[in-house]
């Protein structure tokens, strides 16, 4: 393994597109097929299932680190919602405006 910043440390949630939300257990190194190869080994407790991802494919396979909770509240905090009052079959009930703050 390299000396390079790994973007994921032991214990981080992460989140993989296909499996939801998991945790890095460590990493490991294993042997396939003759090469040596580097894997971050990640839980997810939702579905009872431990996935090894290479640390060269994190960003390929979509693999992120979960948003900070302030972060997701400031996001949520600015979508504001409007009753359509001529609603009709057809169109929204309601119409969703991102505000800026």
């Amino acid at each position: 393994m390299n000396s390079e910043k790994l973007p994921f440390a032991t214990g981080d949630l992460v989140v993989y597109p296909t499996h939801g939300v998991g945790k890095i257990l460590g990493i490991e190194t294993q042997e396939i097929a003759g090469h040596t190869l580097s894997v971050f080994v990640v839980h997810f407790d939702k579905d009872r299932m431990t996935l090894r991802v290479p640390l060269g494919k994190t960003k390929a396979a979509g693999l992120r680190k979960l948003s900070v909770t302030n972060a997701t509240l400031r996001c949520t905090a600015t979508i504001k919602c409007i009753r359509n009052q001529n609603h009709r079959p057809g169109q929204p009930r309601a119409v969703f405006i991102l505000e800026s703050t």
